[in-house]
């Protein structure tokens, strides 16, 4: 017969369990048992279970605080993610809204469309690169145009964050509702 100790049940269906088995020739080891197992040893304990006294199974303490946390971190990787993704349609073409490079230029070119508009400065023509890479022309006016849509998608994105993220978020009480929350 087989020789455990220290053994405690796995989970609440009693089907499996952690124990340390002496090994002949090796001495104490830490062994699984599982139910299903085919394996000797594993078959030769739970035949033996009325001999061998096994801990209940304790369901582990959940901290709802690190649960969300770790959501927080994925919501924020999620938005950066739709950042590089997400596009606008204008002019029959996409083009992106990512934050480092888009953003950045279109906010620049935005600037200076508005001050060409307002008669600041010399009117321009503005050349800007497609999602699909195709170079576009466009005049000031139609620069404030697509700059107001990448703005209005990227606020689209960033609500959907907040709202996870300052709403949803705050909300869950179970470790099922935080992992149901996405963008």
């Amino acid at each position: 017969m087989v020789e455990v100790r220290s053994a405690i049940w796995l989970n609440p269906e009693h089907s499996r369990l952690n124990c340390i088995l002496n090994c002949p020739g090796v001495g104490w080891i830490p062994f699984t048992a599982d139910m299903q197992d085919a394996s000797p040893v594993a078959k030769e304990i739970f035949a033996n279970l009325a001999n061998i006294q096994v801990a209940e199974y304790v369901p582990p303490v959940i901290d709802l605080d690190v649960l969300r946390e770790n959501k927080h971190q994925e919501l924020k990787a999620a938005r950066a993610q739709l950042r590089l993704t997400e596009t606008v349609t204008y002019a029959g073409d996409t083009f992106g809204v990512s934050e480092e490079s888009d953003q950045t230029n279109m906010n620049t070119f935005y600037t200076q469309a508005i001050a060409m508009v307002s008669g600041a400065v010399d009117r321009e023509i503005f050349v800007w690169m497609s999602a699909t890479n195709r170079a576009h022309t466009f005049t000031p006016e139609q620069i404030i145009q697509l700059a107001t849509l990448m703005k209005a998608k990227v606020q689209e994105i960033y609500e959907k964050y907040w709202y996870a993220r300052d709403t949803l978020l705050p909300r869950a009480t179970t470790p099922e509702e935080i992992a149901n929350i996405h963008l």
